[in-house]
This record gives C-alpha cells, sequence and structure tokens, in this order.
C-alpha cells in the first residue's frame, strides 16, 4: 500500500528504487554498500548544511535538489592490462562484462556475469554506466569517456597522465552520485586480484584454499592525481581500495561444494544479492551457467531423476522448496576419473515434486 501511495505522489525514482531493493534483495548484510552510501550522502548533506542549502526541506515538485560533483578514482590500470595479455584478439569490455562474478557472505552467495549483476542491483542506472564503460575500456586512445542520463545525470570517465586507472567524475543530486558510487566500488572490488587462476602448477585443493573475500572502501582524498590537490566547493574527490582476506574453507560445512565449481574465486562481500530462505545455504547459480561449469551438455532424466552430469563432475538434487521456488543441489567431483549417472552418491537425489517445468521456473543453489 505504501508502495502505491508513493507512485501516485510521483516520487522520486530513488526512493521507489531504495523500497525495491530492500525487498527484494536482503539476503546478505550489505555493510560496504551501506558505507559507501551513507559516505557519499554524509559528505554532501554536510556541504549542503554548511553552505545554506535546501538539503534538509521536504519533497517538492516546485524546487529540483542540489547538485554536487564527486570524483571517484579507481586504479583499473593492472587489471586492463591483464586482460589485454590474456585475450589480446578480444575486446576488453566484451570479456569483462560476461566474465562470472561472485557475490555475498561464505554460505550465502550468487554468481552471476558482472554485466547481469550491475543490471540486477541498480536497474535504473546500470544500464548508462555499462554504456560508459563499455566505451571507457574498449577504446584505450580516447582518454575521457561520459554518459548523459535523461534526468540530469552525468556520468564522465576519464584517464590522466600517471594515474594508475580511471577517474570517474560523477554530477548529480547526493542520490545519484551514492548509487553510481556503490557501482564503482563493487567494480573495483570484483575486479582486484581477479586473475586468481595464474598459478596452474597447483592442485585443486590448494585452489579451493586461495579464495578470496574482497570489502570495499570509499575514502575522501583531497585532491586526485592529475587534476588539482583541492575541490572547490560543492566538489568532492574519493578513491576506492579494497580490504581482502583469505576465505577460510570451514570443514564441517556441508554448503561449500560450489567451491569446486569456481576455483581461486573473488567474492565480493557487504553487497546484497536476492533473498532466500536461510536454510539453502550454497551459490545461487543459473542452470545453463551451471550445465557449462560441470562439462555437460544438458540436464538429463536418468532412472526419474534430474541429473547434470560431465564427464568427471554431476549435480544431483537434494531439496526442493516449492513455497520458495528453489531447488538445493550438491556437487560430486572425480577429479580426472570418469563418473556414472548411476553412481550411488547421487541416490538421494529422489525430490518429490521435481519436473522440467519446476527445473526451469526455480532458482538453483549448489551447496
Amino acid at each position: 500500500v505504501l508502495l502505491i501511495v508513493f507512485l501516485n505522489d510521483s516520487a522520486p525514482n530513488s526512493l521507489i528504487d531504495t523500497l525495491r531493493r530492500n525487498l527484494e534483495l536482503r539476503g546478505t548484510q550489505a555493510s560496504a554498500m551501506d558505507a559507501v552510501r551513507k559516505r557519499v550522502l554524509e559528505t554532501l548533506r554536510g556541504t549542503e548544511k554548511d553552505t545554506g542549502g535546501v538539503l534538509g526541506q521536504r519533497i517538492s515538485r516546485n524546487h529540483d535538489p542540489p547538485s554536487f560533483v564527486v570524483h571517484i578514482e579507481l586504479l583499473w590500470e593492472d587489471l586492463i592490462l591483464s586482460v589485454k595479455g590474456d585475450m589480446p584478439d578480444e575486446d576488453p569490455w566484451r570479456f569483462m562484462s560476461r566474465v562470472l562474478t561472485v557475490t555475498g557472505e561464505k554460505d550465502i552467495l550468487q554468481a552471476l556475469p558482472c554485466e547481469d549483476y550491475l543490471r540486477q542491483t541498480w536497474p535504473r542506472t546500470a544500464p548508462g554506466m555499462l554504456n560508459m564503460l563499455r566505451k571507457a575500456v574498449s577504446d584505450m586512445t580516447t582518454s575521457k569517456t561520459e554518459f548523459l542520463f535523461k534526468s540530469g545525470l552525468c556520468v564522465e570517465c576519464s584517464r590522466y597522465e600517471n594515474c594508475r586507472g580511471v577517474v570517474v567524475t560523477v554530477k548529480g543530486t547526493d542520490f545519484e552520485i551514492a548509487e553510481i558510487a556503490e557501482q564503482l566500488a563493487w567494480l573495483r572490488a570484483t575486479w582486484n586480484g581477479v586473475a586468481f587462476y595464474e598459478e596452474q602448477s597447483k592442485s585443486s585443493q590448494e585452489l579451493e584454499s586461495t579464495f578470496r573475500l574482497n570489502e570495499p572502501i570509499l575514502i575522501p582524498s583531497s585532491g586526485l592525481r592529475g587534476r588539482d590537490r583541492s575541490d572547490p566547493p560543492h566538489e568532492h574527490s574519493f578513491i576506492i581500495h579494497v580490504k581482502s582476506e583469505e576465505m577460510v574453507r570451514d570443514p564441517e560445512s556441508n554448503s561449500s561444494c560450489w567451491r569446486k565449481l569456481l576455483l581461486g574465486t573473488t567474492v565480493v562481500t557487504g553487497f546484497k544479492i536476492p533473498s532466500r530462505p536461510r536454510d539453502t545455504p550454497g551459490l545461487e547459480i543459473h542452470p545453463r551457467i551451471a550445465v557449462d561449469l560441470v562439462g555437460a551438455d544438458q540436464v538429463t532424466l536418468f532412472d526419474s531423476r534430474l541429473l547434470i552430469k560431465g564427464f568427471s563432475r554431476m549435480l544431483y538434487p537434494t531439496k526442493f522448496d516449492a513455497e520458495s521456488n528453489v531447488i538445493s543441489w550438491h556437487l560430486i567431483d572425480n577429479g580426472n576419473e570418469y563418473i556414472s549417472f548411476a553412481d550411488p552418491r547421487a541416490e538421494e537425489s529422489d525430490v518429490a515434486g521435481l519436473d522440467y517445468h519446476s527445473f526451469e521456473t526455480a532458482r538453483h543453489v549448489v551447496g
């Protein structure tokens, strides 16, 4: 009812987006996401208060909200160079946007391609951000790219000489700037140490232990490299750093089999993912992606059971929660040895009510 009242009253899109996000995307503790937003809003509102602005006034159709300029530095040089080295004949953004990312906590996670996570979490501003980033990353000969939103929000990406990455300048309202800052923070943490597959000599067991938990931190800066050291009134500078630590596997956990699907992955923590029942821990993943990771050709109905089987790996369902429409899967990994559909370890896959229709419409969690 509250949402309907807001819609009829032409409430700002940012308010509606916040309500939707709080209702649908609350699966984890969004500490980093909230901290970035809080840092931006407190900084900008402090400026408006100091200059005698109208930020504290109620929302009104008769007054435009105050506008600000914020500069945010991201250290991306190493990433772009590594992408170009690994994929010399491919558009870097095409490669970056489809790389599988993992967001969440150690027991409640979601795997999505980079572009899909941005669109899921920030549906109003992500398309414009993606457009701007695509231009900035794909064309290294251009020092500056920008995108102008219909709302008037402007996002500009610049590369400066002697700067290890890019500086993103955002011109808009405090809520708009906070949302762009959240996306940049998530991207920074996602691509920090993304090439974790570098040591091919490591065994699978060693690679499983190289998972990293990355949490971005937005820090005020007195002035970014390539620009003047001081900012004029209503302009602020920030730099995004990443706090990284090893994601230690809990030997008593029954929800970590997904690690064998994504050896050596970086996990971005402190950002929201879709809600799901707490008794379904593990990694939420699209079944099409799971099929590819397992090395299967398709989902197979074998002996009245739905199975996803490759040469040496097999996923089998362990639970189907019809009320929340979530299927839980377990992964069997046979190393380099062939695995059979009739493997006795998958005999517990007798899940009532699970058929192809349920499979196609449900959410899928490997754990």
